[in-house]
């Protein structure tokens, strides 16, 4: 179909459209050129209570849904669900009115992300919540989580996850602070031994605090 106006159900194995396309709008002028889809919320998949949701199948079955939900009279949240194998479509991670980003909840209020996952785990990282993973082989390659308290100053703390060997996974733990005006670079030290270093990162004892770090 090219220009013109479409009305009535579209059935079929499949079709083409040249240009933009919209649906359940009438006043197109405000449609970007570089849109291909605009959905209005309207009467399209709108369940009456505000949610509007695109859906994607695998053959026959739902197995996945991106949603748009209303919850107030101008704010609006997006919310993404998942089908597990042999379950049930639930929802899986949320963006609220105010960019907060949920996974395991909707209600992502104590944070910018909100990780909740409900473990029953009883062993040390028997049911990880949050996992960050390197794929260099290079030994000495780091992967850091940063810390800024000031956007002018840039990043005002590390913690370092260093991979000493990692050929057997062999890691160690450091924590980097700014001063204001300089960097206390691996300042503590959690080294793959069990071994604990401040102010050095090579400790040879279970605690090693260099003469360096009591200055």
């Amino acid at each position: 179909l090219t220009g013109g106006t479409l009305s009535g159900p579209l059935s079929g194995t499949s079709a083409t459209f040249s240009g933009k396309v919209t649906i359940n709008i009438t006043d197109t002028a405000g449609v970007s050129s570089l849109e291909a889809l605009r959905l209005s919320m309207g009467q399209i998949s709108n369940y009456g209570d505000g949610v509007y949701s695109s859906y994607f199948y695998n053959t026959s079955t739902e197995g996945a849904r991106i949603g748009m939900r209303t919850v107030s009279t101008s704010g609006t949240e997006l919310y993404f669900s998942t089908k597990e194998n042999g379950g049930s479509l639930t929802q899986k991670m949320v963006i609220d009115t105010s960019g907060n980003v949920g996974i395991g909840t909707d209600v992502p209020t104590n944070g910018r992300l909100v990780i909740n996952k409900n473990s029953s785990a009883a062993s040390f990282g028997g049911n990880v919540c949050q996992l960050f993973e390197n794929f260099n082989t290079t030994d000495g390659q780091m992967m850091s989580i940063g810390f800024r308290n000031n956007n002018s100053v840039g990043t005002t703390a590390y913690i370092d996850a260093v991979a000493y060997d990692q050929s057997i996974g062999a890691t160690d733990i450091r924590f980097s602070t700014y001063s204001g005006s300089g960097w206390n670079s691996n300042m503590v030290t959690f080294q793959h031994t069990g071994r604990v270093g401040i102010g050095t990162v090579s400790p040879n004892t279970k605690l090693h605090i260099s003469s360096a770090a009591l200055s």
